[in-house]
This record gives structure tokens, sequence and C-alpha cells, in this order.
């Protein structure tokens, strides 16, 4: 009988714990949805142009299990851009932490 009730009690603590914790990161997300893009880095020095673009996504599910590729370089070598101007982000969440999707754009020539 104890150990039922210590075994809920942490259970409880843990459940609460994480609905109430969120990491500190912008832009802000919605509970029931988030539809978000915003910027990335940018060439400072603004010497290359914007000839191609190529996009990189991973999916989350639960806060558990994250598929997919969505790093600069993985972005640029499938769609053959050596030299980066821009990046830009895209996610979507539906009951996040339930479903969310991140999505890179890399730009360049």
């Amino acid at each position: 009988m104890i150990l039922h009730k210590i075994f809920i009690l942490i259970s409880n603590a843990l459940i609460i714990g994480f609905l109430l914790s969120s990491c500190a990161v912008a832009p802000n997300h919605g509970l029931i949805l988030t539809q978000v893009s915003y910027p990335g880095e940018f060439n400072a020095e603004n010497n290359v142009l914007d000839k191609k673009e190529g996009m990189g996504c991973q999916v989350s599910f639960f806060a558990l299990i994250t598929l997919g590729d969505a790093s600069v370089g993985s972005v640029a070598r499938e769609f053959a851009i050596t030299k980066v101007s821009t990046t830009d982000y895209n996610f979507t969440g539906i009951l996040y932490p339930a479903y969310g999707r991140l999505c890179i754009f890399v730009r360049g020539e």
C-alpha cells in the first residue's frame, strides 16, 4: 500500500513537472497550434547570391521520437549549395509536444 502511494506521488510529480516545464527558446509555441517562421543566420559579408534554395525537416512525436535531418550542412550538400547566404526556420506544432515539425530553408550559390 505504501509503495503504491509513493509510486502515485512520484508519477504525479513527474507529470506535473513535464507539463509545467518549458524551454526558453524563441519563437513561442502555442499549446493547440503553432505555425511560425523566423530568421536564422545570414552571411554578414552579403557577398553570396540566393541562386538555390533547399529545405530539410525533422518531425517529433510526443517529444520522445524525432526523425529527419534539418542540419544546414546536409541540406546544402543535398541541394548542391556550396556557399550559404541565409538560413530560415519554420516550425509547425499541433498539440505540441504531441507533434512538431521543424524545417530549415538554406539559400545560397
